[in-house]
């Protein structure tokens, strides 16, 4: 990862600089009261290598190792250098009456310490964005697991897995270009898919490629 350009936006940001790794492991997991899934978890290493977890309703929790691009490393942790590493995550839920929005549970280790926050609903834009991030993070996963098992087992649904991923795009919901656009990639070089698929993989590959 470019450090020196996220020592820059910690200094415009007032955030203490250190030379040292930032934090050595993160975990987020979005709770969920109803739905398809009881949880959705990511933890990210200081490298970009993690997992996906994720625990389907009256079933096994499953994990799926991920490893985020550079450019995808350096804005997570440029948002969560914005949170001063969840240094005010006491605060975080919000006094207002909402919804169930789903328990968002964050933890972090850093050179300072273990740090760890949790809310339904933040009045602070910061800890909301850094949610955001987490959350299209996982979306993105799941879309890419969903596309590969597709891609195995039923290629006919292909082409409704990459509008998904099509309206993910346009709605500016994918947080890294990189890794999607190398699965767009094996879709687009698979000669056993629909050619309207391929052709579709190989227009996304190269809008999200220009995103960069």
């Amino acid at each position: 990862m470019n450090w020196s350009i996220v020592l820059v936006a910690w200094i415009a940001l007032g955030v203490p600089v250190q030379t040292e790794e930032p934090f050595t492991r993160f975990l987020y997991c979005h709770e969920f009261t109803r739905g398809i899934y009881e949880s959705q978890c990511v933890e990210l290493n200081a490298d970009g290598s993690g997992a996906l977890r994720y625990k389907p309703r009256s079933a096994e929790e499953v994990r799926n190792d991920l490893t985020l691009s550079p450019r995808a490393l350096e804005r997570f942790v440029s948002i969560l250098a914005r949170t001063r590493f969840l240094a005010d995550g006491a605060n975080y839920e919000s006094k207002k009456k909402v919804a169930d929005l789903g328990m968002k549970r964050l933890a972090v280790d850093t050179p300072e310490g273990h740090r760890e926050a949790s809310f339904n609903f933040s009045d602070s834009k910061d800890a909301q964005n850094l949610a955001a991030f987490l959350d299209d993070l996982i979306s993105q996963e799941l879309a890419v697991l969903t596309l590969e098992a597709s891609l195995k087992y039923q290629r006919l649904a292909i082409s409704e897995n990459l509008q998904y991923i099509d309206d993910e795009f346009q709605s500016n919901r994918i947080v890294d270009y990189e890794r999607m656009a190398a699965v767009m990639e094996k879709i687009q070089n698979d000669t056993r898919v629909l050619e309207s698929a391929r052709e579709k993989a190989r227009r996304l590959r190269i809008q999200m490629l220009s995103k960069k």
